[in-house]
């Protein structure tokens, strides 16, 4: 995986040079890639829930508002999120226990508003923005136990599907980076925090007399890319 993600920036920074050898002057549309991992948390913690780790890699299509670096500008990054978690409940061994272990992708359309501060060959920037989820694919592995009246019946499940997304589609992005020029290429290294914007929602497992909280998440993202 990581090793695919390296030829993708490799391939974009030799097809940019070729690119920046045919063109003068500077250009207000400039195209690239990006990639890199994140860490998310949970709003609020949920006890013997793992900080769920993944990658992100996206598109970053960007339109500079004036003929300079420096200044503002518009980025519209489409990509795809991935995660890894495990969920435990209960103590091994005891008359209730469940594991599960979930797999997720999420297909996101960033749009973000940025401002350069300087024009040199090393320009910091800050961005802020929206972002609209369009599709949460989703995987579990289910083990474990629950036991009632000296009688124990076994988690075992594998499931997979596709999310209604009915609520959270929503998230709010804030960054701040660094542009390294380098010629008709340019290297972004950005981190970013996305919260999602719906309510904590809660219900009661009647079976088990346990309340489950749906929380909201809180991503931090590290990125590297190449525009040209």
């Amino acid at each position: 995986m990581k090793r695919y993600y390296a030829l993708i920036i490799l391939t974009v920074i030799a097809q940019g040079s070729a690119f920046g050898q045919l063109e003068e002057g500077f250009r207000r549309w400039r195209a690239g890639v990006m990639t890199g991992p994140h860490l998310t948390i949970q709003v609020p913690e949920i006890p013997g829930v793992d900080q769920t780790v993944g990658i992100m890699t996206a598109a970053d299509v960007g339109y500079a508002l004036q003929n300079s670096h420096k200044g503002w500008s518009l980025h519209f990054q489409p990509g795809v999120n991935r995660w890894k978690t495990n969920q435990v409940n209960g103590e091994q061994g005891s008359d209730y226990y469940l594991e599960w272990k979930w797999k997720s992708a999420t297909i996101n359309l960033p749009l973000l508003v940025r401002y350069t501060i300087l024009q040199g060959r090393v320009r910091p920037f800050a961005e802020m923005g929206a972002s609209y989820l369009v599709r949460n694919y989703w995987k579990v592995k289910g083990s474990g136990q629950t036991c009632q009246n000296e009688t124990c019946y076994p988690n075992e499940f594998d499931d997979k599907g596709n999310s209604s997304l009915e609520k959270g589609r929503f998230s709010a992005l804030a960054g701040v980076g660094v542009e390294f020029g380098l010629g008709k290429i340019t290297i972004p290294v950005t981190v970013r925090w996305n919260e999602q914007l719906k309510k904590i929602e809660r219900f009661d497992d009647a079976f088990t007399g346990m309340q489950y909280t749906i929380p909201r998440s809180r991503t931090i993202q590290v990125a590297i890319g190449v525009t040209f």
